[in-house]
């Protein structure tokens, strides 16, 4: 699954003033999965990536053990990752546990990006 990015946020050197949010949909497999962070092309391609949360269906029970619950403080699953840098003619991979069904991403970015999410 590739899905486009729009350029959003505030980049500053070393990190960003203000960030994009973006809820990314992970298709199910009952499997972990990879997902690829991809700068896009140019002289200013480049994102930085705040933090990446991950979401998953949770039981009832589960859901009283993490009330309170927001797209900073996720539980459960938690955070594949904060305060990364993508450069342009470089590429992030990570890692998205099984039974993840979202991914919330905050980034900056100057250049339209993309990400990737497939089987490993």
């Amino acid at each position: 699954m590739h899905v486009p990015m729009d350029p959003g946020g505030t980049l500053r050197p070393g990190g960003a003033d203000g960030v994009a949010w973006r809820a990314v949909p992970v298709p199910f497999v009952g499997r972990e999965r990879e997902l690829l962070i991809s700068p896009g092309e140019g002289e200013a391609a480049g994102v930085h990536i705040d933090t990446i949360n991950t979401w998953k269906t949770i039981n009832a029970n589960q859901a009283a053990a993490r009330w309170g619950a927001s797209t900073s403080n996720p539980g459960g699953v938690g955070p594949l990752g904060r305060n990364m840098w993508v450069h342009r003619h470089a590429s992030l991979r990570l890692v998205i546990p099984p039974d993840v069904g979202k991914i919330d991403v905050g980034y900056a970015s100057d250049t339209s990006w993309s990400l990737t999410v497939a089987p490993i």
